[in-house]
């Protein structure tokens, strides 16, 4: 009995052996997406590579963290292996983090990301409240210019927030942040007119984003602003319409008479001429808050205008 257990404590040991020899003896493929990435010296590489990847994007977002591609690791290959270093960075170019969300998506692209419907439904109501004019009455309820669903997908991280009103900051109030690499660090032997050209732009243009600095004097370890701020344009846009009334002043007339009585060359004012009133009532309509089209609905006379009247002479003058 006891020559059994030894025999198969050893064959598990011998098995054990033979599969770790084979797991880190034979090349591994990464296929992203379908697609071969690169070989690796073996599969334990390969997993560790992508494991560390998915551990630093979940440190980052603090969420469990998916990739938009499938990864895929087969043994076996005859390309030339590369270094962890190498394979490394060939991956992280196609592995793109995404993370499991409620989308609010306009026209079919991914506006933000949220924890659940109801949150996404709050910040609907939120855009509508926040671009509803306070002039004049509602004809109809506000709605979206684009087609908005919302549905459970994969996200970018960058775009998920953890709740309504931090999601309506970013999309609704958001001012544009240069980011680190908007900015070129000036190195030993830079000229501005070097950096200028390096980055295909004008020396004036570098001047104006960098109002503050003295581009002619920069020097080693200076950060020079090399990308023009882009206006900044919310993912959907909410339509109002609405019916105003407005009190005009209708400008009175001047009108010309011929008068007999009066010789030529002469005028006389007849009557002064008196404005008139009207109450207007426009529909408007808004997108986003601003007012894109105005049409009259209906015109009504509070006073009419009196016509200013001047008397032209025709008189001949007998010598």
């Amino acid at each position: 009995m006891k020559k059994i257990i030894i025999v198969l404590i050893i064959l598990v040991v011998v098995s054990a052996l033979v599969y770790f020899i084979y797991t880190n003896s034979t090349k591994a493929e990464i296929f992203i997406g379908g697609n071969k990435i690169t070989t690796v010296k073996n599969k334990t590489v390969a997993e560790k590579i992508t494991s560390e990847i998915k551990k630093e994007y979940e440190v980052k977002y603090k969420k469990d963290i998916s990739f938009t591609k499938e990864i895929k690791i087969i043994r076996g290959g005859t390309s030339k292996t590369i270094s962890k270093e190498k394979a490394e960075k060939l991956i992280r170019l196609e592995l793109k983090p995404a993370i499991s969300s409620t989308a609010v998506i306009a026209d079919g692209v991914p506006s933000c990301g949220l924890p659940n419907k109801e949150e996404a439904g709050k910040l609907l109501s939120m855009a509508k409240e926040r671009f509803n004019p306070s002039d004049g009455n509602v004809i109809e309820e506000p709605e979206f210019k684009e087609n908005i669903i919302i549905n459970e997908t994969l996200l970018d991280p960058e775009i998920y927030f953890k709740n309504a009103e931090d999601a309506f900051a970013y999309l609704f109030e958001n001012k544009k942040k240069y980011k680190e690499n908007d900015y070129y660090e000036v190195k030993k032997g830079d000229t501005a007119s070097h950096i200028a050209k390096k980055h295909q732009m004008k020396i004036s243009l570098l001047k104006e984003l960098n109002p503050s600095a003295n581009i002619v004097k920069i020097k080693p370890g200076d950060r020079i602003l090399v990308k023009k701020d882009i206006e900044f344009k919310p993912p959907f846009t909410v339509i109002v319409r609405k019916e105003i009334e407005k009190v005009e002043i209708v400008p009175y007339k001047t009108t010309k008479v011929s008068s007999a009585a009066l010789h030529s060359g002469k005028s006389k004012v007849l009557f002064s001429g008196k404005n008139g009133k009207k109450k207007t009532k426009y529909a408007v309509l808004y997108e986003n808050g601003k007012k894109v089209s105005s049409e009259i609905i209906e015109e009504n006379y509070i006073t009419l205008p009196i016509d200013r009247q001047i008397a032209v002479g025709i008189k001949a003058f007998i010598p």
